[in-house]
């Protein structure tokens, strides 16, 4: 007579591997897009992209929790473009493509940073100032960067750095809101044509370089 012996249940599944940001960069700016890239096996054609802040657990970027399709990158990668970037400052951010059919499906890339934004509203190059006059200074920024410190060069290469706040001036309210240092400064006693100010984040901890 027959027979026969009969396995345990098993799965055969996709994989999806090799997830990163295009280019290889390692650096996500907060409100900028970016593009996640990763390579998926088996015929998975639907995706859910997840992000882990310091190891606190994985968090669903709201936009694929339906599942996206991805775009053809070319050589079998998908992207999508994460627009914008959220305020989740680290150097310590994964990133995790799932497949939004079978959880069992995943594959996370190596850490990356995301960092806020800081631009430097005021002064600027289409005003001269006499010596003593009182110069604004005002900046527009991205993110949860803690407290600033603000230095100015009148060499413009910030080789002769001088301190016009040295820590704790608030950063003020995000883009598009315009922020003014709330302490006059006067034109410095040196003439030159090549000054420069700095504006920068007092504790890097708060917003990776």
């Amino acid at each position: 007579s027959a027979v026969e012996g009969l396995s345990a249940g098993f799965q055969v599944k996709g994989s999806i591997t090799n997830v990163k940001l295009k280019d290889d960069v390692t650096t996500m700016v907060v409100g900028d897009p970016i593009f996640i890239q990763w390579t998926p096996g088996g015929g998975i054609s639907s995706f859910k992209i997840y992000y882990n802040k310091d190891g606190a657990g994985w968090t669903i970027i709201p936009a694929t929790s339906s599942g996206v399709g991805g775009d053809d990158a070319g050589s079998g990668v998908k992207e999508w473009q994460w627009n914008p970037v959220i305020d989740i400052i680290s150097n310590n951010v994964l990133i995790k493509v799932e497949d939004a059919i079978n959880t069992n499906v995943s594959g996370p890339s190596t850490a990356k940073t995301v960092k806020g934004k800081l631009s430097v509203y005021a002064p600027n190059a289409t005003t001269s100032y006499f010596i003593g006059d009182t110069i604004p200074i005002q900046w527009t920024k991205t993110g949860s960067i803690g407290t600033l410190t603000i230095e100015y060069s009148a060499k413009g290469d910030f080789s002769d750095t001088q301190t016009i706040a040295a820590s704790g001036v608030a950063s003020g309210a995000d883009s598009p809101t315009v922020n003014t240092y709330g302490v006059t400064w006067f034109a410095p006693n040196t003439v030159s044509e090549a000054y420069k100010v700095r504006i920068r984040n007092t504790h890097v901890v708060n917003n990776p370089p």
